[in-house]
């Protein structure tokens, strides 16, 4: 009786940490096109389930706690385009601010959104006499800036079931961007471009007047926001964070108080952040992110002392490479690093073996070395993708910062498609989490 009893705790305190409460997310969600505050609804997916975590108020706030192991966050609010984002970093208390766009009416002779679709019967009367028609040009452009974007858009008709796919001139020169509808049809439209959110849409063509017209359809771009969190923050000190982008530029986030802050960034690129306690004697602590692809939550302990910042935009200098007298390895053995589970960041006893690796390159530039990173098979398969490439460019840019060369450094992600061993169980599956290091010629 007592071994049962202690199984049904156990299960019990499994089944607690794996709902349990890791994150809270706070911040503020308002309309994009008049600022008005915006009661969305919030919903966590993680590896296993898909979770309402709650909405934001009539003012627009919201404070939610959300589970352990996010894989995305999708916010939502009838006559608004939903925002879908995947999630990565670590637990902890997080503040953002969201804009939502709202969606295309349904309307005739103009693209709309498919969630706008009312009844509708078109008149199937054919024409008679000449010929008749419609000639429409498609562009599309930024939903803010009105900029004319390059992408694709196409076309389902609802009738022939046919399907007509073209490329999108920004210039509208190109006359293969023409698309004659030569009678009526209710016809399913989807528009992508590089770095912005599908538009999936419906075109009503109800008349044939042999008129012709450009449909200019707006994209939202895809969002991806950097929030930062200082744990464990000390409210006697003033912290000074700072955000460069690529090629040093640097950037202004949004605080909120003293210790947490955010700022939506461009899909795809990497940034460096680096927090500046104001007391004293204190050192600067630097993280260098890998691209940000959605929602990032990113802690900093000023507590830790990492590596400097590489910033044009700060002129600091580079950091002096590891002083490791007479290093010797042997290139032909395989050395592999491991990562806690959903995580990128460089445990203590990783950093040992990248430093004599960096600091052995550094004596043996004929040599390069391979980066390959792994994971276990929890989760989304692209997300796992996604996860193994920032685990293989946080050890190749760990790597560079120590004293390798750029050109003697290379890496790839393989996500969880080559397991080192089983993944049916806790311990077997963490040997996957992994980042393999094999020195070639």
């Amino acid at each position: 009786m007592l071994r049962k009893i202690l199984i049904l705790i156990f299960l019990l305190m499994r089944m607690s940490d794996s709902w349990g409460q890791c994150f809270v997310l706070k911040g503020k969600v308002s309309n994009a096109a008049t600022g008005q505050p915006v009661a969305a609804n919030f919903t966590i997916k993680t590896d296993s389930r898909k979770q309402p975590i709650g909405k934001s108020n009539e003012q627009g706030v919201f404070s939610l706690q959300a589970p352990c192991n996010p894989t995305s966050l999708i916010i939502e609010k009838t006559g608004f385009r939903t925002i879908s984002m995947p999630v990565t970093g670590k637990d902890g208390t997080y503040y953002f601010e969201l804009r939502l766009f709202p969606v295309d009416k349904q309307t005739n002779d103009r693209p709309y959104f498919q969630s706008e679709q009312q009844d509708l019967v078109l008149n199937n009367s054919e024409s008679s006499g000449t010929e008749k028609k419609v000639t429409r040009l498609f562009k599309l452009v930024d939903i803010e800036s009105r900029a004319a974007v390059k992408g694709e858009v196409c076309l389902f008709y609802t009738k022939t079931g046919n399907k007509n796919c073209f490329p999108t001139d920004p210039g509208l020169r190109a006359q293969k961007d023409k698309v004659e509808f030569s009678r009526e049809d209710i016809i399913g439209l989807v528009a992508t471009a590089s770095g912005y959110q599908p538009y999936n849409g419906n075109l009503i063509i109800d008349r044939l007047d042999n008129s012709s017209s450009v449909y200019e359809i707006a994209l939202s771009k895809q969002t991806s926001i950097l929030a930062f969190s200082i744990e464990p923050a000390d409210a006697k000190t003033n912290y000074q964070t700072e955000l460069f982008a690529d090629k040093g530029k640097k950037l202004t986030p949004k605080s909120v108080d003293a210790s947490r802050g955010y700022l939506q960034v461009n899909s795809g690129e990497a940034h460096s952040i680096r927090v500046t306690p104001g007391s004293p004697g204190s050192k600067p602590v630097s993280i260098s992110l890998p691209p940000v692809n959605g929602l990032m939550l990113v802690k900093i302990n000023p507590l830790e002392n990492q590596q400097p910042i590489q910033s044009a935009a700060v002129q600091p200098a580079r950091e002096e490479p590891v002083r490791i007298e007479n290093v010797t390895i042997d290139p032909s053995g395989q050395r592999i690093i491991y990562f806690d589970q959903s995580s990128y960041e460089l445990r203590p006893s990783a950093r040992q073996t990248l430093d004599s690796l960096a600091a052995w390159l550094l004596q043996n530039p004929e040599y390069r070395i391979e980066i390959v990173g792994h994971t276990d098979n929890i989760g989304d398969r692209q997300r796992n993708l996604t996860l193994s490439e920032y685990r293989s460019k946080v050890t190749s840019n760990y790597l560079i910062n120590r004293g390798a060369g750029r050109k003697q450094v290379h890496w790839q992600a393989r996500g969880g498609e080559q397991p080192a061993s089983s993944n049916s169980e806790e311990k077997t599956k963490a040997l996957n989490r992994r980042v393999e290091l094999n020195i070639l010629r």
